[in-house]
């Protein structure tokens, strides 16, 4: 299915437990990118995505604590144009103070999220040559 576009990309979307600040940081990151030290994915994609989480001024971290794991290992084949990327959501972005409901933090994150998948399509597309590239889904 992958060869009609030329290129294609896996997210492999999760959440996780609040993270502690480290040294240097101003806060802990509200979103963790995985690309398992670019061997899952082209680094535009991960240029791209922190651009995006950039823009919404969220708080991002690459491959640290967590680059990503078997999902990536087992799919991504960067040389046949498979791409796949961990992007790892903190609960406390979008849940209240016990992490067991939505908090107002949930539509912005979807808004957030939203905007990020539409970017790393469009970049998965220039990867695979635009002028021959229908998007699958947006």
């Amino acid at each position: 299915i992958r060869n009609p576009w030329c290129a294609a990309l896996l997210l492999d979307l999760h959440s996780r437990p609040p993270l502690r600040k480290q040294a240097g940081q101003a806060s802990a990151p509200r979103i963790l990118l995985g690309d398992r030290f670019g061997a899952a994915c082209d680094a535009s994609l991960v240029g791209r995505a922190m651009r995006v989480l950039d823009d919404f001024s969220c708080s991002s971290g690459h491959n640290r604590p967590y680059s990503g794991g078997y999902v990536l290992d087992r799919h991504a084949s960067t040389r046949r144009g498979l791409h796949a990327m961990q992007i790892e959501v903190c609960r406390s972005a979008y849940l209240d103070e016990q992490l067991d409901k939505t908090s107002a933090g949930v539509k912005p994150m979807a808004t957030m999220l939203s905007a990020l998948v539409r970017e790393l399509c469009a970049e998965v597309a220039r990867l695979g040559g635009e002028d021959q590239f229908d998007q699958a889904a947006l």
